[in-house]
């Protein structure tokens, strides 16, 4: 490890800076709009609202409550290029025109994957492009964010790195680099925005702000923030959240002077953006206010990351569950598919009225393909077979954990029938404990948004620990 990444480890802060985002946050009528990509991107987040649907109707019911920030879930990473493109012209037209009729101000937030997995640029080159057709609104940048500090994803000198046992793996050595539809090639985030916008941006356009810069104040921040212009890309360095305080603090002012930002970021900076402060994690009590059903909780892993199965395979060897391992061959075989999961159904069924700790898990063997397209429409044929599993249970369950990103945001939309659900906070780093509503499936019932590539190998076992109130 360099010496000055060490020297740098030291956290940081600029006095008052999280304190004074939080008062430019709290007196402003502007709302801060985070579309997340999956499910996960409210790890960080805490009593705040999260949309899975995007009517003029809710979006106006958003606009106008008192909370200065929501979230909308457009589960995009499991879209096509061409999808995504759609949806996100469709969700920005419909804020645009809410705020215009509600003469309320909007910032976007466009949040993805800590580990560089998603439809960048495509995404923010269609904000950008509606947010100019619908109000006149050019962007002078668009800051790159990735920084995920509950699960040790750092920025230094420009390249992003995952961070386990002060090991700093560059972000482009890891697994998630060669992700079947969002792979790449470069850790340094200049380059990869030059390689995913295939050479639309060279490296001369891209500009940063770097940890020197970070720490010499804000105001120094602000001099850098005034000369960006054209919707430059700018890669934001973080090693604490102290960092982003600083930025979010900059932003905001400039923001206040005219400027207008875009955000493509990881969680971290969402909750330092939007001024959000620390909350303890929750226990068993916070989760439960009331006596909860004595019937089974529901375990669903979808995500195939390395990390996904050694905690899958903890829980099954070392708790009492009764665990289903879906045979992903049988599913996608029409002449057995139906069948197939008529029988799981009732088998699931039983485990949880007899209150057994229920385990559901596609098989562990990924199945895809050469084409990136094939390979998504594989994963989202699995997941539509694993919704209709979980809307066929008629059981209920005293909660439910929804383990992968494109899971969740399946199980939740799709299979829960949940529309809007309140952030209750996170259980445990990075994982969050949504409250559904009164009109899903199971209405008031905690739902755990478990990222794939989150957590150490017990960490699965230490959540159902706290769902089920065992002393540790």
């Amino acid at each position: 490890m360099k010496q000055e990444l060490i020297d740098y480890q030291i956290e940081w802060e600029e006095p008052g800076a999280k304190e004074k985002v939080r008062e430019i946050v709290q007196s402003s009528k502007k709302k801060i709009v985070v579309l997340d990509d999956d499910p996960t991107g409210s790890q960080t987040v805490h009593g705040v609202s999260i949309l899975t649907e995007w009517t003029k109707e809710e979006l106006k019911k958003a606009f106008l409550s008192n909370e200065p920030l929501f979230f909308i879930l457009t589960n995009s990473r499991s879209l096509t290029s061409s999808q995504t493109e759609i949806l996100h012209k469709e969700i920005a037209t419909h804020l645009c025109e809410v705020s215009r009729e509600e003469a309320i101000p909007f910032t976007l937030i466009s949040r993805s994957d800590s580990t560089m997995r998603g439809h960048y640029p495509i995404e923010t080159d269609v904000l950008a492009k509606t947010m100019q057709d619908e109000q006149s609104e050019n962007y002078d940048a668009h800051f790159i964010i990735p920084a995920f500090f509950e699960a040790g994803r750092m920025t230094f000198e420009d390249v992003h790195y995952i961070v386990q046992d002060d090991k700093w793996t560059p972000v482009n050595k890891t697994e998630f680099a060669n992700d079947k539809t969002f792979g790449y090639s470069n850790g340094n985030l200049k380059r990869w925005v030059v390689e995913k916008t295939s050479g639309d941006y060279r490296l001369e356009d891209c500009k940063a702000i770097s940890i020197d810069l970070l720490r010499k104040g804000s105001k120094e921040i602000e001099s850098f923030l005034e000369g960006l212009e054209n919707n430059t890309p700018v890669i934001v360095n973080a090693l604490s959240y102290g960092d982003l305080d600083v930025f979010s603090l900059a932003v905001h002012r400039a923001e206040n002077r005219g400027k207008r930002f875009l955000y493509r970021t990881a969680a971290s900076f969402v909750k330092s953006y939007s001024g959000i402060p620390n909350k303890d994690y929750l226990s068993y009590s916070d989760i439960f206010q009331s006596t909860p059903k004595q019937k089974g909780g529901l375990i669903i892993v979808g995500s195939h990351v390395n990390v996904s199965t050694l905690q899958l395979n903890a829980l099954i060897s070392k708790v009492p569950v009764k665990s289903f391992e879906i045979n992903v061959g049988q599913l996608l075989d029409s002449s057995t598919a139906k069948t197939y999961l008529e029988k799981l159904v009732e088998e699931i069924n039983k485990s949880i009225e007899h209150g057994d700790t229920t385990v559901i898990y596609s098989s562990r063997e990924l199945i895809s393909a050469k084409d990136k397209v094939q390979s998504l429409q594989i994963s989202k044929k699995i997941s539509n077979y694993i919704v209709q599993l979980v809307r066929s249970i008629e059981a209920e369950p005293r909660y439910i954990i929804a383990k992968g990103g494109i899971t969740s945001s399946d199980i939740a939309t799709d299979a829960l029938d949940i529309k809007q659900a309140m952030i209750l906070g996170q259980i445990v780093p990075g994982v969050s404990v949504w409250i559904t509503n009164n009109n899903s499936k199971y209405p008031y019932i905690p739902y755990i948004v478990f990222p794939g590539n989150v957590g150490e190998e017990d960490t699965l076992i230490g959540i159902v620990d706290i769902l089920e109130n065992r002393k540790k």
